[in-house]
């Protein structure tokens, strides 16, 4: 980007890296801890001039098809704060008191791609799914967790966290003798071929009687419960 000098450029480089891998609350004193600048370098850094804007704009330009069809999705969330030189302090609009408070607000700016193939199918999905929580298995959220990693780092993990800590998403308990039947259908789907949490899935729908399963994997289509019966797969 034009303007932006080397110590800032290098700043931030290591901030978005920093943020990526911090646990808990993103604040100065937290970010020092894991970087190479002290919180006073921080909260400096933090007071110098950037074109936010520009900078999402170019990412985007970057990262999507400028032929897709996309829509802006945005959502705001409320941080109660107090005092005198918080940069941004106001009154915003609290959800959760359903009143204008004093504090911060802060955003999360989505931009989605409506010319996704598999987009308008999970849309639809959404309606059909049942309101008892989700079932998934270990291996499968070893996965998810490992692409979450490389979609978007601890925040996108920290989503499916929630969705456990809600009850939204249920972890199957192994059973003895699961191992030995995934391992059987390894062998049998080889030339697919099935990995393990694939596997995982297959095992936990012969044992819970189960046949509906949400997945755009299209190796599902293939896959037999007991070796006979399809799976409705979802979207």
């Amino acid at each position: 980007m034009p303007g932006v000098r080397q110590p800032q450029r290098k700043f931030l480089a290591v901030l978005f890296a920093t943020i990526l891998a911090l646990r808990g609350r993103v604040t100065g004193r937290n970010l020092s801890r894991y970087c190479e600048y002290s919180e006073r370098t921080i909260a400096r850094q933090f007071r110098a001039s950037f074109d936010w804007p520009d900078f999402h704009q170019r990412v985007m330009t970057v990262a999507l098809d400028p032929r897709s069809e996309l829509v802006s999705a945005q959502d705001a969330s409320f941080i109660p704060k107090s005092g005198k030189h918080t940069s941004g302090l106001g009154h915003f609009f609290n959800g959760c008191a359903s009143r204008a408070e004093r504090g911060l607000e802060i955003s999360t700016v989505a931009v989605v791609d409506q010319d996704d193939s598999a987009h308008a199918r999970c849309v639809a999905a959404l309606n059909t799914l049942p309101a008892s929580p989700l079932l998934t298995t270990w291996p499968c959220l070893v996965e998810a967790m490992y692409l979450l990693w490389r979609a978007g780092g601890l925040p996108a993990q920290e989503e499916l966290w929630g969705y456990l800590a809600e009850g939204l998403v249920v972890l199957h308990t192994p059973e003895l003798g699961e191992w030995e039947r995934m391992r059987e259908l390894m062998r049998q789907y080889h030339d697919t071929p099935m990995d393990l949490a694939d596997a995982s899935l297959v095992v936990v729908a012969e044992r819970l009687n189960l046949h509906r399963i949400c997945t755009l994997d299209s190796h599902f289509y293939a896959y037999r419960i007991n070796g006979t019966q399809p799976f409705e797969v979802v979207p």
